[in-house]
């Protein structure tokens, strides 16, 4: 999980692609579920959300609040992003500052844990 974050903070799209299973399943943090059908899809799906945002935004702090394992090779990561600036975006908007929880389930191949279910809400104040 903190090669996954560490990607996300680095906006690398195909890093991130790398650390989800090929069938990976995201909904995003307006209930949109995102189902790519091969990597380069859920790669571009990241490249396209980057490309919205500023280079100069700040990074958001993330938090490992629980993991739980289902299984040796099965666990559900629940972590806390805080984006305490907001997010600044290429066209100079900014989104204000919120918090998302995150639930993940990741699996174990053989080179490293895999993001399969990526899970976004919004945390309201």
């Amino acid at each position: 999980m903190v090669q996954w974050v560490g990607a996300y903070q680095q906006f690398d799209a195909t890093k991130l692609a790398a650390l989800e299973t090929p069938d990976s399943v995201m909904i995003d943090r307006f209930g949109q579920r995102h189902l790519p059908s091969r990597r380069s899809e859920d790669d571009r799906l990241w490249s396209d959300a980057f490309d919205t945002v500023s280079r100069a935004t700040a990074r958001p702090k993330v938090t490992i609040d629980c993991i739980r394992f289902l299984r040796p090779e099965v666990a559900v990561v629940q972590a806390t992003w805080r984006f305490g600036e907001g997010i600044l975006l290429a066209d100079g908007e900014r989104i204000p500052p919120f918090k998302q929880a995150d639930t993940h389930v990741v699996v174990r191949s053989q080179r490293a844990w895999l993001v399969a279910v990526h899970n976004m809400q919004v945390q309201r104040p």
